[in-house]
């Protein structure tokens, strides 16, 4: 009872910093098989797995320690969920995926697991942008570091690509209401982050999006959205395969008003063949 009344307090994500050490201290000398304390216990009564239920009150540092250790034989480990203790550091979660981003720390699996919570989890916690959550706000940043090479690719060794984490954003936020001019601006977005990194460009997500653009192109064929198309047809974006690229750009056309087959057919023949032929001259 009194170990899970302490881990209850640690709930709180704005408690003392004091609490939490102290919380630390005593762990510390409960477990004298694992941690060194000046006053370590004496006890032998096989309670140890009870004082799990006190982790999550503990400090950021201590926690953290713990969860990468992966340590079965220390009860503490044994006897915590990490995914629970996880979901209630978010703030402590972001920093030490940042951290790893940034290369200022080793990769190891549970920050594997606090990357893909951190862009993929939703929490509750709304932020002050209409539709947008706290992950999604997370995930954005992270895409942006990746354009202004804040984030470098040799750091960016995760399950997750780039564009598999603009599409849960985008996702998401299509089922909270975001308004069509956000999308799209997302599908701008995963068009840049794949001019950036090409081995982005064979990415269903990729193709998920730009299709979304060439939509947006035979409703307004603006010279931005043309250029958008052209980008696409450039990457082999408009067909499933290389094989069937002829196949996949006929049928599209086919499927066009009359006023943009010409168009369309213009771009193709610029942008899809080695040497690009302009038809209009």
């Amino acid at each position: 009872m009194l170990a899970s009344a302490i881990g209850y307090g640690g709930r709180k994500l704005n408690k003392p910093a004091e609490q939490a050490w102290a919380v630390t201290g005593l762990l510390r000398a409960l477990v004298p098989t694992h941690y060194k304390s000046d006053h370590p216990s004496s006890d032998k009564r096989p309670i140890q797995h009870n004082y799990a239920r006190m982790v999550r009150a503990c400090s950021h540092e201590f926690r953290g320690k713990l969860l990468r250790s992966q340590d079965k034989t220390n009860p503490l480990y044994a006897g915590c969920n990490p995914k629970r203790i996880e979901a209630r550091h978010g703030a402590w979660m972001q920093k030490q995926v940042i951290d790893m981003l940034c290369g200022h720390i080793g990769k190891d699996e549970n920050l594997q697991s606090f990357f893909e919570i951190c862009v993929t989890k939703e929490p509750s916690m709304p932020t002050e942008v209409r539709h947008v959550s706290e992950s999604m706000a997370f995930s954005l940043r992270l895409l942006r570091g990746r354009l202004d090479g804040t984030f470098l690719h040799k750091w960016w060794q995760t399950e997750l690509d780039e564009l598999q984490i603009l599409r849960s954003v985008f996702n998401r936020m299509g089922k909270k209401g975001a308004t069509k001019e956000r999308l799209n601006e997302l599908a701008i977005f995963a068009m840049e982050l794949a001019d950036t990194e090409p081995k982005l460009r064979s990415s269903h997500d990729l193709r998920f999006m730009w299709n979304r653009l060439f939509a947006l192109w035979k409703k307004e064929p603006t010279q931005q959205h043309e250029k958008l198309v052209s980008q696409g047809l450039r990457w082999g974006l408009d067909s499933g395969s290389a094989a069937s690229i002829g196949r996949d750009s006929r049928n599209r056309m086919i499927r066009l008003r009359d006023d943009l087959k010409w168009p369309l057919l213009r771009l193709y023949c610029l942008h899809v063949p080695e040497k690009g032929i302009d038809i209009d001259t």
